[in-house]
């Protein structure tokens, strides 16, 4: 293909910022809002897009619909009603092509009228705490997940926030907007398709020994934690239990919390306990008695299925201090739990040390009723992303006030909080490995720890029961019903309804003003606003019109046309956004309707609308996608296992049925 040598300097301008803007995103150099921002600005001082071309985009009515949507979901995910929905369709002894059934199927259906990922979001929890009940690995259950939540949002136009986007790209060029169920002509008899296959192909294809770090926790959780006690001849009482680490020479970010007698005995003491006779005999991993592994099961809970006894003595003998302050002095008795695993604190304490015992601890040994391990998924807005890892325990604990246990990379999989991982495999990130978007991190923190919403894709609490939903809570859901019934109707716009909506649940009080700041993606926001500015550029400049004439001359045939553009945007979104593959390629869909002289460009466009969706062989095009990936334990090659498949059969699916849904006449 051959771009025209008519093209101006604006257009090769346009094109040379829009490649190296792809590059950006492809190596995750920055996050996409700032590359596409970045874009936009040289662009607008450059000339190329005047202000009004530049900040069309930002009051661009998908945009707002989309702004609006966020608000609604809020409200409506109050109800719980696809939580229920999900508890009430699993049930024990279910064969796992059986449950991928009731799940994807339920999701695929939900996502064509709820936003897909916070519905992705909603599922997950419940699908894993099933899989751990069951003895099951979430990975044969993850990727299907959001598989079938991407193929659910192609069905209606506000299934997902891409289709949006491309229905306030056709208002914005005085086009008829797509209909609310238009998309199911063409979606759903190839998602029906391709949600058989990934129910037949997933159990097969997809590994089934892993999962998320409550996995790991269960399996490797004797090299997550360790204990040190502290005797009464010990020399480093009174001191700050900071400076005790930094006198042993271990890191002061691996100190979770402190176990302390209220007697101020030592705790075998407190708890009937012997007092172990010799330090040097205690550093010894082989030196355990079996009355200390019954004293170190005092402190175990029922955990991740593993049945261990609880005994903490009398209610009330122990105090937990957590977080420790810098200033928290060790007395007589206490145990210092550490994010450490027992080899390696035996390897730096030195054995002259006297009144110090090193215990094994099991990590589930480390939670109480008054701290938990939570899972965050790391999402574009934390303040981790683009730190060293390295750094992490010291980052979590300055800026969540909790205490890191582990870290999974999409990159280079499980590490501890200590393993002090500096290599990454990747060949973009060479050198000391950094945190990313999708990464995951397992944190012991006080129950009831608020971590911020904007910071992480999901927030799992281990075992946290839901809360009671009340009849107040299910006023958005009737509200909601009946609006998307009168939009799929066309009675009013899908922003007029939204907008609507989301003002009368903040007045209503369902969602508050101040979570207005958490609820809505605004580097989401700022991504398709300036990703319409560049798509502006893209046609002022005649960029557009330049690619499609290319195409054109090159000798592509007519009925070749739909599975080229269907390729281009498709590849662009595997590697780079969803969103900005939809901004992107909605002007070269219209610019080659033109010069084919199509009647109507709703077919061209079409394309582009399932293409930009299409994120199934790689975890970056779609947000879901990334979601997933460290929960389940996944690697980029276990996505392209099963999604370079349905990739496939979307495309030929979609160049199979164009002509005959939406034929592409030339205008008479």
């Amino acid at each position: 293909m051959q771009i025209s040598e008519e093209m101006t300097w604006q257009a090769w301008l346009v094109l040379g910022l829009i490649l190296s803007s792809l590059v950006l995103l492809f190596m995750e150099v920055s996050s996409p809002d700032q590359v596409m921002m970045g874009t936009l600005c040289i662009l607008w001082n450059c000339g190329i897009v005047s202000t009004q071309q530049a900040l069309d985009g930002f009051s661009n009515t998908g945009l707002v619909s989309i702004a609006a949507l966020f608000i609604v979901m809020h409200a409506v995910d109050k109800s719980r009603v696809v939580d229920c929905a999900a508890r009430r369709i699993l049930g024990n002894h279910l064969k796992d092509r059986m449950v991928l059934l009731r799940v994807c199927g339920l999701v695929f259906v939900f996502s064509g009228f709820c936003n897909n990922t916070p519905l992705v979001v909603l599922f997950m929890p419940v699908l894993r705490d099933w899989a751990r009940s069951n003895q099951r690995a979430p990975s044969t259950f993850l990727i299907p997940l959001s598989y079938a939540s991407i193929m659910g949002g192609m069905l209606t136009t506000i299934g997902t926030s891409t289709n949006l986007l491309i229905n306030g790209l056709l208002e914005k060029e005085g086009i008829r907007p797509f209909n609310f169920f238009e998309p199911a002509i063409l979606s759903l008899p190839i998602g029906a398709f391709s949600l058989l296959l990934l129910i037949l192909l997933a159990p097969m294809v997809l590994p089934n020994n892993k999962g998320g770090l409550f996995r790991e926790v269960r399996e490797h959780g004797d090299n997550l934690v360790t204990a040190l006690d502290l005797a009464e001849d010990s020399a480093f009482l009174g001191k700050p239990a900071v400076d005790v680490l930094s006198s042993l020479g271990l890191p002061t970010s691996c100190l979770l919390k402190i176990r302390r007698p209220k007697n101020s005995k030592p705790l075998w003491q407190t708890l009937g306990a012997t007092q172990p006779s010799e330090h040097t005999d205690s550093l010894s991993p082989s030196q355990d008695s079996p009355r200390t592994l019954e004293l170190e099961q005092t402190f175990s809970v029922r955990f991740l299925n593993l049945d261990i006894e609880a005994n903490s003595g009398e209610e009330g003998d122990i105090v937990e201090i957590q977080p420790v302050g810098e200033n928290e002095r060790v007395q007589n008795g206490d145990l210092l739990l550490l994010s450490l695993p027992r080899d390696r604190v035996v390897d730096i304490i030195s054995k002259q040390e006297r009144g110090i015992r090193v215990r094994s601890m099991h990590a589930s040994q480390a939670v109480s009723e008054k701290s938990e391990f939570v899972e965050l998924v790391i999402s574009a807005n934390s303040t981790l992303v683009g730190q060293p890892v390295c750094n992490a325990p010291n980052l979590v604990a300055d800026t969540y006030n909790a205490g890191l246990i582990a870290v999974r990379s999409r990159y280079w999989g499980t590490a501890f909080a200590t393993a002090q991982a500096e290599e990454s495999p990747s060949p973009f990130h060479r050198g000391k490995a950094h945190f990313m978007a999708g990464d995951v991190i397992l944190v012991l923190a006080p129950v009831g720890h608020e971590y911020p919403k904007s910071h992480f894709f999901l927030v799992t609490h281990l075992g946290s029961p839901p809360k009671a939903t009340t009849f107040y809570d299910l006023i958005p859901i009737f509200l909601f019903v009946p609006a998307l019934v009168v939009t799929g109707m066309n009675y009013v716009s899908m922003t007029q309804i939204a907008v609507t909506l989301s003002t009368v649940f903040i007045l209503g009080g369902w969602v508050k003003a101040a979570e207005l700041r958490s609820i809505v993606d605004w580097q989401l926001l700022i991504l398709i606003g300036a990703s319409l500015g560049v798509a502006s550029a893209m046609s002022s400049s005649g960029l557009a019109a330049g690619i499609s004439r290319g195409i054109l001359g090159a000798g592509v045939p007519t009925w070749l046309v739909p599975g080229f553009l269907y390729l281009i945007i498709m590849t662009t979104t595997e590697m780079v956004t969803n969103n900005a593959a939809a901004a992107l390629g909605v002007p070269l869909a219209l610019d080659l309707a033109k010069k084919m002289e199509l009647e109507s460009p709703h077919s061209l466009v079409m394309i582009v609308m399932l293409a930009a969706s299409t994120s199934f062989a790689s975890p970056i095009g779609y947000a879901t996608n990334l979601i997933v990936m460290g929960p389940g334990g996944y690697s980029f090659l276990d996505f392209l296992r099963l999604g370079g498949l349905l990739d496939l059969v979307w495309l030929l699916g979609v160049c199979a049925l164009i002509p005959w849904l939406w034929p592409m006449e030339p205008l008479a």
